[in-house]
């Protein structure tokens, strides 16, 4: 056994990266260089992107970005500042958070694409060894973002080191656009997705017309679940910074709570500015006045809202979830004619789409059961798909609840009737109603209980009739009447399809009223054409005849 006594004594290994006392003065000395960095943003927005943001329709832009790092201002920048925000007092270090309500065709995406060039290629960040930082800007849907992407591209390439920063090709794959940087900071593009935002650190983060953004599956604006995602990839890391700018929409949502909270309030890191597209772009040339006076003569409440960005007191809730959820059947996904009493008659609507676009084409099948229109079966063909091939989709089924007469919209005129036709479908009615008005005759149905919907528990398509039934928002026309559609960048195909079918079945009971219910069997003919699996017979015109004997009127006719 060693005896301690007689080891030489332990000597210390000078740590190569220098004595602790060495180690702490150059921590600060880095921290002071962080600290004091290189160019602040005005002077950048003033030099490098000179080219880009030249002459005086710009400034307010050049104050609100020194408002923004909390740069030191003149007085006119000043005054233009507390004009901005509600403050009195100029910030003098930068935001944690920005929250921005601006007018339309300001310039919010080419000002949005500066930041991100600013802090991605000017500023100096603190990185752990190995890291790779992101500044990522969320956008609408795809085809914003890939014009936001291109701005940043097209800034960093007329700008020669900030060129020389580009490490390889842009990477386009997988529904995101990144431009990776020698300096170990990634520029990410995309659409705004709460599934798809978590990883990797974040020192800038910029929400693009976040009041608008919207899940397609839940037709909801998923801001909140984004950000709740994103906060903590920027969690310690030193002046990390969100930078959320949109137009103004409804006084609803994370865009107008974050705004209203922190307006006018000096020393908050959380900055709220909130300008017209007047103010933002003092543009005096006769074109772009012109075109302001023309849109606020055709909509002046859109042009309050989307020009002088005020947020629109007139949009609200068309129904509330709990109108929704007492017209749900627990676990009902759909109903066979099998599962229903004989001779119940199924009505069928089409909400008809193109298939290249955004919008799916949808149908509905009701039925009026005890009194109440129920939603039978509901299907979906999201884009991209082939008019030829739903039409003969929806003639088979169809066909399974014995329908020969579809009723539906008119869109694209004739081309859909006469795929329909061709595929097998019997008779196709426009529906005159628009959009609108068959959500406005489903309310005193939603509210007396009359309809009943599938459970959107039991599939997508169920569960997407449920969402945007929640999404609809009701507004007041120019001409006074109520206007109820979708949200922006939303969809109602589908329950615009199970309004139309649900209103069809709630419309038997007036339309098929009878007209001579005694009869004598002996009597009874075989005159007519049978039209539906139930022995229905078409007299001519708009007469009927049930398989029980029954006559009817029914005014669409066959």
């Amino acid at each position: 056994m060693l005896d301690e006594a007689t080891l030489p004594p332990m000597r210390r290994v000078p740590n190569p990266r220098g004595t602790p006392e060495s180690l702490a003065k150059a921590r600060a000395a880095r921290a002071k260089r962080l600290a004091q960095g290189g160019l602040t943003f005005a002077e950048a927005f003033d030099t490098k992107f000179k080219d880009w943001f030249d002459g005086p329709t710009w400034q307010p832009w050049r104050t609100v970005g020194k408002a923004i790092f909390g740069e030191p201002m003149t007085a006119e920048e000043l005054a233009e500042f507390q004009s901005f925000t509600g403050r009195r007092l100029a910030p003098t270090t930068q935001a944690r958070e920005v929250w921005m309500a601006i007018g339309r065709r300001a310039g919010k995406d080419w000002f949005c694409a500066a930041v991100i060039v600013y802090i991605a290629c000017y500023r100096k960040h603190a990185f752990k060894v190995g890291d790779l930082a992101r500044v990522m800007l969320l956008a609408v849907d795809m085809d914003q973002a890939s014009e936001s992407f291109r701005y940043i591209c097209e800034l960093i390439d007329s700008i020669p080191e900030c060129a020389a920063l580009v490490k390889g090709k842009p990477n386009t794959k997988q529904g995101m656009l990144r431009l990776t940087l020698k300096n170990r900071i990634e520029i990410l593009v995309k659409a705004a997705d709460k599934r798809r935002v978590r990883g990797r650190t974040a020192i800038a983060i910029v929400a693009s017309e976040i009041a608008f953004w919207t899940d397609q599956e839940t037709h909801q604006n998923p801001a909140i679940e984004v950000l709740r995602a994103l906060r903590p990839s920027m969690l310690g890391v030193p002046d990390a910074i969100l930078l959320a700018v949109s137009s103004p929409y409804r006084r609803k949502g994370v865009h107008f709570d974050m705004i209203d909270q922190h307006w006018a309030k000096d020393g908050d890191r959380i900055l709220a500015l909130q300008a017209s597209t007047m103010a933002m772009r003092p543009d005096t040339s006769e074109d772009f006045l012109s075109f302001l006076e023309e849109e606020q003569r055709l909509d002046p409440v859109s042009f309050d809202s989307e020009y002088r960005a005020n947020f629109r007191k007139d949009l609200e809730d068309f129904v509330t979830l709990e109108q929704v959820q007492a017209v749900i059947v627990p676990g009902r996904a759909g109903l066979t004619p099998l599962m229903l009493p004989r001779g119940t008659r199924f009505l069928a609507f089409l909400d008809a789409a193109g298939g290249g676009g955004q919008d799916s084409a949808a149908l509905s099948i009701a039925a009026l059961v005890n009194d109440k229109a129920v939603c039978c079966r509901v299907a979906e063909w999201r884009p991209p798909f082939s008019s030829v091939g739903v039409a003969v989709q929806i003639a088979e089924i169809l066909g399974q609840y014995g329908i020969r007469s579809l009723t539906g919209d008119n869109f694209s005129g004739a081309t859909w009737r006469d795929i329909l036709l061709k595929a097998g479908v019997g008779r196709y009615v426009v529906e005159p109603k628009a959009k609108s008005d068959l959500y406005r005759d489903l309310i005193p149905a939603l509210n007396g209980q009359l309809v009943e919907l599938l459970d959107p528990k039991t599939g997508p398509t169920q569960a997407r009739v449920t969402n945007q039934l929640l999404a609809l928002e009701r507004s007041a026309s120019r001409g006074g009447r109520d206007l109820i559609a979708h949200p922006r960048n939303g969809h109602d195909d589908v329950i615009n399809a199970v309004a139309g079918s649900l209103l069809l079945a709630l419309r038997t009971t007036a339309q098929f009223a009878p007209i001579s219910t005694a009869w004598n069997s002996s009597e009874r003919t075989s005159s007519g054409t049978v039209i539906d699996a139930y022995g229905t017979r078409h007299l001519g015109g708009d007469t009927f005849r049930a398989a029980n004997g029954t006559v009817f009127h029914d005014p669409r006719g066959l």
